[in-house]
């Protein structure tokens, strides 16, 4: 294998000095000593963490739902509840919760807060949106004697206000713990289970819903004992900017316990005669037993963040700066959570590319200036780029200054994820870019030019 060209392979601590020289070094604008700063938060250990607009931070507590409406400098108790699964930031401005048998919702960046009951009795586990806006709602729990249970999948077509079970295709068990949506519509979730009859593992939909189809997991193993997967649990589900399935699972093949780190093209996702590419640790001849992921942010600025557990020397940040090809732990500012170890984390990114973070059981809420969009220093000119109108509704018109020259053009949603792509005609200086597939919403319009120079412009749809 060329290992140049792994997704998931891991660096030794010693690259992690190359990896700062690179984010702190003299070409950059950034100027921070730490690559984590913490910021002190009330109510105990936090969980989870959603970021919408351009400074509102909502994290759970087991008191209820925290929010900061200035980026972490002071924070307020905003709903007293308890038992909080899912978290989300939806496209349209909405903020979601899921509890016990219901979802709680904001339309005022948390400031008030209602709650719809969902027909079931368990636990909103995760929270996702389909690419016109639809809200899905994932359910489960750990029942009695390490058994898990849920009611599957639920789907709202009114912004939250309604929602209905589609759970048709799953397995008994019936735990969503991951879920997710590519930019054709497709519906990917993954449910939890320790038992094969169950049936856990990657299910997809292609009708938003209605009906799920269980994938099987195959994999180019190095032995033919391991290319047929039982997957447990998905630890990571997610669909980077370059249209791939990017997953972490843990199960077994045979009698024999795996955890494997993959990839799939957005294209092959759904066929199961095309196999995942694991992504092996090149450390250890036990290539079947990597280091799992947590759940995995891609910022603005092309990083990759994720996470993984371990003792202060062994666990922490995991920070990749060329689309996952290696990943360096980073550990500078980093705390542990109350049990003394590192934990999963969790991120968030505003539209100037700061991004915060919570670990599990820590008190604090991180953030790093690594990848913010800081003003250009004066010697180096920016490309005059402007939106009309903005906020938009059917098109935006992208004027450009004569004489930069641009390679194309990349639309962003609030999540990073990569949405729409365009290629102008050599020499062009105004483009018509038609947004009325667009979901409404916040997005980042960059304009990447021949110097290498990216220009980046927030773009609200209505």
């Amino acid at each position: 294998m060329n290992k140049s060209a792994n997704p998931l392979r891991f660096q030794n601590s010693g690259c992690l000095l190359l990896l700062l020289a690179l984010l702190f070094g003299s070409g950059s604008a950034l100027h921070a000593q730490t690559f984590w700063i913490p910021g002190l938060a009330p109510y105990g250990p936090k969980d989870k963490l959603v970021a919408t607009g351009d400074s509102t931070l909502l994290t759970t507590v087991q008191a209820g739902l925290l929010v900061s409406n200035n980026r972490g400098r002071t924070w307020q108790l905003a709903l007293r509840c308890h038992g909080v699964g899912g978290l989300y930031a939806a496209r349209r401005g909405q903020m979601l919760a899921g509890g016990l048998g219901k979802v709680y919702r904001s339309l005022n960046a948390g400031l008030s807060w209602d709650s719809v009951a969902l027909p079931t009795a368990y636990p909103v586990t995760v929270l996702s949106e389909t690419t016109t806006g639809a809200l899905l709602a994932g359910t489960g729990l750990y029942a009695a004697q390490g058994v898990q249970r849920g009611d599957g999948v639920f789907y709202s077509a009114d912004g939250g206000r309604t929602w209905e079970q589609r759970s048709t295709g799953f397995g008994p068990a019936r735990y969503i713990n991951q879920l997710t949506s590519d930019r054709h519509g497709r519906l990917f979730a993954a449910a939890l289970s320790e038992t094969t009859n169950d049936q856990p593992g990657l299910y997809t939909s292609a009708d938003n819903g209605l009906s799920w189809r269980w994938l099987p997991v195959r994999i180019n193993g190095r032995n033919a004992i391991f290319d047929d997967i039982n997957t447990y649990e998905f630890t990571a589900l997610a669909i980077s900017p370059q249209d791939s399935l990017v997953a972490s699972v843990s199960g077994s093949s045979g009698r024999v316990g795996v955890v494997l780190n993959m990839s799939k093209h957005l294209r092959d996702a759904t066929d199961p005669s095309i196999r995942w590419r694991v992504h092996a640790n090149p450390s250890t001849p036990m290539w079947w037993v990597d280091t799992d992921l947590g759940l995995i942010h891609f910022a603005r600025n092309g990083y990759w963040y994720s996470s993984r557990f371990g003792t202060p020397r062994s666990g922490g940040t995991l920070v990749s700066q060329n689309q996952g090809a290696t990943w360096a732990l980073v550990t500078s500012g980093l705390g542990t959570s109350i049990n003394g170890v590192r934990e999963h984390q969790q991120f968030a990114e505003f539209p100037d590319g700061q991004v915060f973070m919570v670990q599990l059981l820590d008190e604090t809420v991180y953030r790093t200036n690594v990848g913010l969009i800081t003003s250009t220093p004066r010697s180096k000119r920016v490309a005059p780029v402007s939106l009309y109108p903005n906020p938009a509704n059917e098109y935006v018109l992208v004027s450009l200054g004569t004489g930069w020259p641009v390679q194309q053009l990349r639309l962003y949603d609030v999540q990073g994820r990569l949405v729409r792509s365009y290629a102008p005609a050599p020499g062009q200086q105004t483009l018509r870019l038609n947004l009325g597939t667009q979901a409404a919403g916040m997005y980042v319009l960059a304009v990447h030019l021949a110097n290498g120079q990216v220009v980046r412009q927030r773009l609200q749809k209505q």
